[in-house]
Parts: structure tokens; C-alpha cells; sequence
């Protein structure tokens, strides 16, 4: 399962709005929180996107985390003390 922490309040809706992200996330199958649900319930969600759901026909070869912008030092400290 895929986990995308996100600044709602940062996000520059053009051409897309916040609530087609969320809709699109639901669709696809992967959580998108902001980034104070993440940091108030960090090990919630990591459990979260840790389990495998439906048919799983190989393990990816590494785990990544993408940081699109910086804005929270806080979120990676979590990120790491979980890893």
C-alpha cells in the first residue's frame, strides 16, 4: 500500500483541486493524509501502509520516500524512526 503525506494547505490547485487528489487516491487504492494527521498518528499510518492488500505478485526491490517539497522536518523524523 502506498502512503502520500501531504500540505493541504500548500497545494497549488491548478489545474487540479485538493478534492480530485482525494478522489483520485480513494481510486487507486493508496492513502493521502496531511501532513498533521501523519504527525499525530505516525505509527497508525506506517502500520497501515506496511500491509499488503489484494494480490501481491512481487515485493518491490526498495522502499522509497519521495519528498516533493520540504515541509516538515518533523514528518521525517518519524518516516526514519520507523524504517
Amino acid at each position: 500500500m502506498q502512503l502520500v503525506i501531504i500540505g493541504f494547505r500548500d497545494v497549488v490547485e491548478h489545474p487540479y483541486d485538493v478534492e480530485m487528489l482525494k478522489r483520485v487516491s480513494t481510486e487507486k487504492g493508496f492513502f493521502l493524509v496531511s501532513s498533521e494527521e501523519f504527525l499525530a498518528q505516525a505509527n497508525h499510518w506506517l502500520t497501515e501502509a506496511r500491509q499488503v492488500k489484494g494480490e501481491l505478485i512481487r515485493l518491490p526491490k526498495k522502499r522509497t520516500i519521495a519528498l516533493v517539497g520540504y515541509e516538515n522536518p518533523q514528518i521525517m523524523g518519524k518516516v526514519q524512526q520507523k524504517s
